[in-house]
């Protein structure tokens, strides 16, 4: 199976698309491969504004690779919004999905599933706030049920869960996604739970899905063969909310060297710090928090998310403080913990593609 990510705007709008295993047999013997995707925190133009105009604006300093969300191969399975500010939840973009779409699912941090509500562009059954990631509540975690590729398969899933912070600015989340694949029952060979180094290629997500979103439970995430994403744009601390998901639900144990690992981490590499009484540190960036996430999670890539010189206004901009972290010095810092991390800038339309 294979995981694709593309980086839609220099900032944190990223398409990723699932594919099953290309050993199954029905795959090989089909034009098209059923890949689930997922768009995340779509903002493609336009201006965004924090509170107020006066306060804090942006705009993007590069153009998105795509104009219209209309321009993707595909409409997208699910569309996760990360938090309720503008520069995730950005109502003009979202309103480029259609309304009536029947397969595209928004799936957003509690606040931010109330502002799109308030939208009124999309049916109310079709936006699903995520919970607050609780070990001790199996429906704490959203699961999306995708069908068996025969009627001698078994049928894959995407979960997504909610892991916040509790910061005094609000936004220091994280999303955690998984996706273990649907397969035909003829598969070749086991999967791997191990994804190989991520190489770039110009990979096309044209492949049309049989799956459709669910949210009926399937067996444990200890199946062989799961890939695993962290989402966190602002940055998160390794705290117990996030311990306790690493161990129960991706069964990650950070003590055992050879224990699994987690397959992408999407983060930033840079550091945007504000006054105490503003909100204090609004982008935690590779120093503030990701190093260690990818070293205590053994990531294998890395991506950096929300890192954008942005055309920025209000009076906020006097008082901030950025400190871009450099790929080759992010490399370094987590391999001297012991992790060979991929470490990657995608530019604008880049794509990572991680196979198994």
């Amino acid at each position: 199976m294979s995981l694709t990510v593309k980086h839609l705007n220099a900032d944190t709008t990223f398409l990723i698309t699932l594919r099953p295993d290309d050993g199954d047999l029905i795959c090989r013997g089909s034009k098209q491969s059923p890949a689930f995707t997922i768009l995340i925190d779509p903002w493609l133009s336009g201006r965004t504004i924090i509170g107020h105009r006066w306060f804090a604006s942006a705009e993007h300093s590069v153009e998105s690779c795509i104009s219209h969300l209309s321009q993707l191969d595909q409409e997208p399975d699910l569309v996760i919004i990360s938090q309720a500010k503008s520069d995730h939840c950005h109502e003009p973009t979202l309103r480029q999905i259609p309304s009536n779409s029947p397969r595209t699912t928004i799936v957003a941090e509690p606040k931010a599933a109330n502002a799109v509500r308030k939208f009124k562009h999309f049916h109310h059954t079709k936006i699903i706030s995520i919970p607050e990631y609780n070990s001790k509540r199996p429906q704490s975690v959203l699961r999306f049920r995708i069908e068996p590729l025969t009627e001698k398969g078994v049928a894959g899933e995407v979960s997504v869960a909610l892991l916040p912070a509790r910061d005094m600015a609000g936004v220091h989340n994280a999303i955690g996604i998984t996706y273990q694949a649907p397969t035909a029952g003829l598969s070749s060979g086991s999967p791997s739970t191990h994804l190989s180094q991520a190489t770039i290629t110009p990979e096309s997500t044209s492949s049309a899905p049989t799956a459709r979103p669910g949210t009926q439970p399937l067996p444990s995430l200890a199946r062989e063969g799961v890939i695993s994403i962290l989402y966190s744009p602002h940055g998160t601390p390794y705290n117990a909310s996030l311990a306790e998901y690493a161990s129960k639900h991706l069964h990650i144990d950070t003590k055992t060297p050879n224990s699994r690992t987690l397959t992408l981490l999407i983060h930033s590499f840079t550091s945007v710090q504000s006054p105490w009484y503003l909100g204090g540190n609004i982008i935690a960036g590779a120093s503030g928090g990701g190093v260690a996430l990818a070293k205590k999670l053994r990531a294998e890539c890395w991506i950096g998310a929300h890192d954008e010189e942005k055309i920025d206004g209000g009076v906020i901009v006097k008082f901030l403080k950025r400190e871009r972290g450099m790929v080759d010095d992010i490399k370094r810092m987590v391999r001297d913990g012991g992790v060979a991390c991929d470490v990657r800038d995608l530019e604008v339309g880049g794509e990572v593609v991680l196979r198994a």
